[in-house]
């Protein structure tokens, strides 16, 4: 766990090379909510143009994946080695290292919040407003969601195919469901009837979609956005208690192909 502590500094840097330039170039201050809604997307549509800064905004989330997502492979191939030969409760070890994977998540988060929060006040007023506790809780609860879920994915392809492996093919799924999310808008404005009911369809199946705030019109779907990738969480779990419990790292060690 030592090791991957460092990695938190890296939230703290993403934190402010985020929310400085905007820091410096507002005259009118920030309300604690709207720093939120920044790291949230909620700005961010589902256009061509804004893909650049649909990038630039998913930057923090993606390092996240790169330095975690081996974080249970090289647990589980040291446990494979010693741990595992004394104690074959693998399923408990599993679940106790998803929990510690999910921890570093809201810290991560967390933490680049508040960077992002003091660089802010640096260059700008800073003020708490009514919205900041709801807008905090769905932001921690559905982001730290969607980034245990796609980093255990990764965990658990690492395990399976390797770790280059696993994560190409992990981001190269997130990254073509990024690009769907990005031009659905220009389709749905030139689509005729038939077709625009296809591309909503598409739009609405497209997991990320759910994570950008600026598709939330109403509470509810909040509460639909924390559901989806909590079972989502759910399910990737119940299929690391099968890999961990069915998979020998020694004898499946892809690293060496």
């Amino acid at each position: 766990m030592k090791y991957y502590l460092r990695f938190l500094g890296i939230a703290v840097c993403c934190g402010v090379f985020c929310m400085l330039e905007l820091a410096v170039n507002n005259d009118n201050g920030f309300q604690v909510s709207e720093i939120i809604l920044r790291f949230a997307m909620q700005h961010v549509k589902n256009y061509r143009q804004y893909l650049p800064e649909l990038t630039f905004w998913f930057t923090p989330l993606l390092f996240f994946q790169i330095f975690f997502g081996t974080y249970i492979y090289r647990h589980f191939s040291v446990a494979s080695i010693y741990f595992f030969s004394r104690c074959r409760k693998r399923t408990s070890w599993f679940l106790k290292e998803s929990l510690q994977l999910y921890l570093f998540t809201i810290f991560y988060l967390a933490i680049m919040l508040v960077a992002g929060g003091f660089i802010t006040k640096i260059f700008s007023e800073v003020t708490i407003d009514v919205k900041t506790g709801k807008t905090l809780f769905f932001y921690l609860f559905i982001y730290s969601m969607y980034l245990f879920a796609v980093t255990l994915a990764i965990n658990l392809a690492a395990i399976l195919f390797g770790s280059s492996n696993g994560f190409i093919l992990v981001e190269s799924v997130n990254l073509f469901m990024i690009a769907i999310y990005a031009i659905s808008g220009d389709f749905l404005e030139l689509a005729e009837k038939t077709l625009y009911r296809i591309y909503e369809y598409i739009l609405k199946t497209n997991l990320f979609s759910y994570l950008i705030f600026y598709m939330h019109k109403s509470e509810k779907d909040y509460f639909i956005s924390a559901f989806v990738f909590f079972t989502l969480s759910v399910v990737f779990l119940f299929c690391g208690c099968i890999v961990v419990n069915r998979c020998n790292f020694i004898e499946s060690d892809r690293e060496e192909e």
